[in-house]
């Protein structure tokens, strides 16, 4: 009879109380989250990952590293290729910090309806006004959910406390009709959240989760593969180090946006010449194997 009681006292409580939540903190490391980004150039998925602490001027914040996936597999590509990304908490506020810029306000999950709030986008401050403020059951947990005034031709924006914006982690506040991004789903240890209405997997973590936080940086430590000219318009040549002649390998080319581009096997060992002529003008990445499926290497080059 206690626990029917209880039951009923704390539905009663939640029925009056439409902005009750259990303050959910935000994650610490471990977290994932699966995004779908749409430009000009067509539709990519991308995997924002949680990977470890570092301390930033005294303050611990989080790694965050991004991944280009493959749109077929859903597999992680390669790194994404964007600005080193930090993010730290402080009670309902987050913050973020690219690079060596000041951090700056990325959430404040206590917000309440009519209340204003101005974020930078695109290095300029901008106004957002809460619209209103409920707790919803999602993914099995109570979440206080903070929804922002409609926009003609927009998809409203919403911010899930303890997980952040609908367009994306990073992404809050960014939505234009030709720059479309959308979060598919989060994932923190035990808890799963899917935002759209089919399934939504994860790949396994990347191995380089705890080291790697943008292309640049992988790329420029990559000395396995050369590739030559770049840019190039017809023709791309990859020298692969210390691999002898007649050695297997496994080339995979992919677009930017993750669309695979050619597989091939190739047995010349050292080196190969890769026609480019019919690819669209725009940047590509090399993934090369070896024949049992070991990474050789990375690379990336300009088609113009």
């Amino acid at each position: 009879m206690k626990k029917y009681f209880t039951f009923f006292v704390l539905l009663s409580f939640l029925s009056a109380n439409p902005c009750f939540s259990q303050n959910t903190p935000f994650p610490e490391s471990g977290a994932l989250w699966k995004e779908q980004h749409v430009t000009l150039l067509g539709v990519s998925n991308v995997l924002v990952a949680m990977c470890g602490d570092t301390t930033i001027n005294g303050r611990e914040y989080q790694k965050i590293n991004s991944y280009l996936l493959d749109m077929e597999t859903d597999t992680v590509l390669m790194p994404f290729t964007a600005p080193h990304t930090f993010i730290r908490s402080d009670g309902p506020l987050v913050f973020v910090k690219y690079d060596s810029e000041d951090e700056q306000l990325l959430y404040d999950f206590s917000l309440e309806a009519g209340d204003s709030i101005a974020l930078d986008i695109w290095s300029a401050a901008n106004i957002f006004r809460v619209d209103s403020v409920k707790s919803e059951m999602l993914g099995g947990q109570l979440r206080r959910v903070i929804y922002f005034g409609k926009k003609l031709g927009i998809p409203q924006e919403y911010w899930i406390e303890g997980i952040g914006s609908n367009y994306g982690l990073l992404q809050r506040g960014l939505y234009a009709i030709d720059a479309e991004s959308s979060l598919l789903c989060h994932e923190f240890f035990d808890y799963f959240l899917n935002l759209t209405d089919i399934e939504c997997f994860f790949p396994d973590r990347p191995l380089d989760c705890d080291v790697v936080n943008a292309t640049d940086h992988i790329f420029a430590e990559n000395k396995s593969i050369i590739l030559y000219p770049n840019p190039s318009s017809h023709h791309i040549n990859i020298a692969i180090n210390n691999r002898p002649a007649g050695t297997s390998w496994q080339l995979s080319v992919y677009s930017y946006l993750g669309k695979k581009m050619e597989m091939e096997m190739v047995k010349n060992g050292g080196g190969f010449d890769l026609d480019i002529s019919s690819f669209p003008a725009g940047i590509y990445f090399i993934k090369i194997k070896d024949a049992k499926g070991r990474q050789i290497g990375l690379g990336k080059f300009l088609k113009i």
